[in-house]
């Protein structure tokens, strides 16, 4: 556990430097996830694009499950993969950026509300003790996860997990903004560690933080929006 104390996220990701979790811990962290029960109970979930999470994406199919993506910088959404419509030997290109587009189908907000995700994951740069996680500074999982969250595609008691090495899990807490998404539990390749007494906070999008150039970009977004700030007839 990481000892150091510093003040900025950006102090933390320089001294976290090259302590990510590789592809080969990502494949063991998937297979201690698969012997989760809210795992093998779920019947769709939603993971991050992140290499560490391949195999956990690819599992998800095989698994028979139903697994939501979001597109490049979330522009277009979210893409939904479908078990048993992949070949086994397509799944792997299929749960990628490049594959999203032949295999998955892009969801409009209709389609979002009521997906019954009952796992977020992702990776992370750090995560710490309270639940605090600390990502790659773009902001684009904990923008999604709002954007779930507020659309009705998580049911209450849906978990959010992030896929770390035990390395990465810092000691004391890492500085958090109000927007930052609080994970329930660790996945890492030695085992699945719950980090909360009881449920997070659900996260919800917090419009006085997000530029409006940003919402007009991102269509689920702007989407939510107009669903929320109807133009006067």
């Amino acid at each position: 556990m990481d000892l150091f104390d510093c003040g900025s996220k950006e102090e933390w990701r320089r001294h976290m430097g090259g302590a990510g979790i590789t592809r080969e811990e990502g494949n063991r962290a998937a297979e201690q996830l698969r012997r989760l029960p809210a795992y093998r109970e779920a019947k769709a979930l939603f993971a991050a694009p992140g290499a560490e999470l391949l195999q956990i994406r690819s599992n998800a199919l095989v698994d028979g499950k139903e697994l939501l993506m979001p597109g490049p910088g979330l522009k277009e959404g979210f893409f939904l993969l479908r078990p048993y419509t992949v070949s086994f030997e397509e799944v792997a290109h299929a749960v990628t950026y490049k594959g999203l587009a032949r295999f998955g189908k892009r969801l409009d907000r209709r389609d979002i509300q009521g997906l019954g995700l009952d796992l977020l994951l992702t990776g992370a740069v750090a995560v710490d003790g309270c639940g605090g996680r600390l990502g790659d500074g773009h902001g684009f999982f904990d923008l999604a996860a709002a954007i779930l969250h507020d659309s009705g595609a998580v049911p209450l008691g849906g978990l959010t997990l992030a896929v770390v090495a035990e390395r990465q899990i810092v000691a004391g807490e890492l500085p958090h903004e109000i927007w930052d998404v609080r994970v329930d539990g660790l996945v890492t390749p030695a085992g699945v560690k719950e980090i909360n007494d009881g449920p997070t906070a659900r996260p919800t999008v917090r419009w006085e933080s997000v530029p409006f150039k940003k919402v007009r970009k991102m269509t689920p977004l702007w989407q939510l929006y107009q669903e929320l700030h109807p133009l006067p007839e």
